[in-house]
């Protein structure tokens, strides 16, 4: 009956402590994103913030990148919605021009890299 209980105690503190552990990553991944997401509204920058950090809590470096990328895109859409405004044709040429080639060359280039044989 000790035994039991002792066994019990012990499975008590390591499924508490696993718990305290997740918790712990949680805050320092909910306060590594708020100090990106500030980053990169005032300078840019906030990939170097979030990367280490998702590499730290055992996240795999491909998956941290992707994950790091798409996790700042909304604040990067913000941003740029925000100044929009400000926005003003480059060297003579509409910014619509730009974006329409923009678009363009973002669709084309993964299957650049397919055609290529390099993968994704």
């Amino acid at each position: 009956m000790i035994a039991v209980s002792v066994a019990s105690a012990i499975d008590w503190f390591l499924h508490t402590l696993t718990a305290l552990a997740r918790m712990h990553g949680l805050v320092v991944m909910s306060g590594v994103g708020l100090l990106a997401g500030a980053m990169n509204a005032v300078a840019g920058g906030g990939s170097f913030v979030t990367l280490p950090a998702l590499i730290a809590v055992g996240v795999p470096s491909v998956q941290a990148n992707a994950s790091s990328t798409v996790a700042l895109y909304p604040g990067q859409v913000a941003s740029a919605w925000t100044y929009h405004e400000h926005f003003g044709a480059v060297s003579g040429i509409a910014m619509r021009h730009l974006l329409a080639v923009t678009l363009r060359e973002a669709w084309r280039e993964p299957f650049a890299a397919l055609d290529a044989g390099l993968g994704l």
